[in-house]
């Protein structure tokens, strides 16, 4: 159940991280973000990333957890990566579609 919840603190933090890009800015969103906006995309997903190592830490051991966020920190920017690259006009519905599936993965192993 870690997995899935760390996979999506990291995934929309790495969304976040795109949208300090105007680049990515102009692929997701069909617009250019304002600085404050840009701003606070840029803070929003270092706090995600940093909270989901912060969580790792906590629920495992340092070493463990750390090993762990990594592997799935490269899985959740390659996720990103690769919506932007070939899904950009569908990139919400992918995002969501992924966290949707990430959230019934965690309701399952909780109930189980």
């Amino acid at each position: 159940m870690i997995f899935f919840i760390l996979y999506l603190l990291c995934l929309w933090g790495f969304v976040a991280l795109a949208s300090y890009l105007d680049k990515h800015q102009n692929q997701i969103y069909q617009k250019t973000l304002s600085p404050q906006k840009t701003k606070l995309a840029l803070y929003m997903g270092y706090t995600l990333i940093i909270s989901a190592l912060m969580l790792a830490i906590k629920l495992l051991k340092p070493s463990i957890g750390m090993s762990y966020w990594f592997g799935i920190l490269t899985l959740a920017a390659l996720t990103v990566g690769w919506t932007l690259s070939y899904q950009a006009l569908r990139f919400f519905r992918v995002m969501g579609g992924v966290s949707v599936l990430s959230f019934i993965g965690i309701l399952v192993l909780a109930i189980a």
